[in-house]
C-alpha cells in the first residue's frame, strides 16, 4: 500500500465532499448549524456524496503505478480515508472551540448518528468493489 498517496487522496477527497456538500446545503436551503440536529436530507445527500467521491478516489488510488487493486486493498485504502477523515473531523471540530462551542460535545453528537456509521461502511464497501473491479479491469 502507497499511504502517502492514499493520505493524499483521501484528505482531497475529505475536502471535495466538504465543499460539495457545502453547496447542495445552499442550494436545498440547508443552513448548517452545529448547534441543531443535521436534517436527514442532508444525511443522504451527504452520505451518497461521500460514497461516490470515496469510490473515484478508490479509482484514481489504484491508477498509481506498481499498486495491485484488490478487494483487501480497496478496503484498506477505505480504512485509510476513514483515519484520514476523522484525523481532520477532529481538527476541524476542535476549531469550533474559538467560537465558544464544546467540540467534544459537538463531535459526540455527530459521532452518535447511525447515519454517520452506516455512511463509513458503505464507503468500506464502495472502495473494496472498485479494488475488487479494478482487478479484473485494469491493464
Amino acid at each position: 500500500m502507497n499511504y502517502k498517496r492514499a493520505i493524499g487522496i483521501g484528505v482531497l477527497v475529505y475536502f471535495a465532499t466538504m465543499i460539495v456538500g457545502i453547496a447542495v446545503c445552499s442550494m436545498l436551503g440547508i443552513k448548517p448549524d452545529i448547534t441543531q440536529p443535521i436534517p436527514m436530507t442532508m444525511w443522504i445527500v451527504s452520505a451518497v456524496l461521500a460514497v461516490v467521491l470515496s469510490v473515484a478516489g478508490a479509482y484514481w488510488y489504484f491508477l498509481g503505478k506498481n499498486l495491485k487493486p484488490s478487494l483487501q486493498a480497496g478496503l484498506r485504502f477505505g480504512a485509510v480515508m476513514i483515519a484520514v477523515g476523522f484525523v481532520l473531523d477532529f481538527i476541524f471540530f476542535l476549531t469550533l472551540s474559538f467560537e465558544g462551542h464544546d467540540p467534544f460535545a459537538v463531535m459526540a453528537g455527530y459521532y452518535r448518528q447511525p447515519m454517520f456509521w452506516s455512511t463509513l461502511i458503505l464507503i468500506l464497501f464502495g472502495s473494496g468493489w472498485m479494488g475488487q473491479w479494478m482487478e479484473k479491469h485494469k491493464k
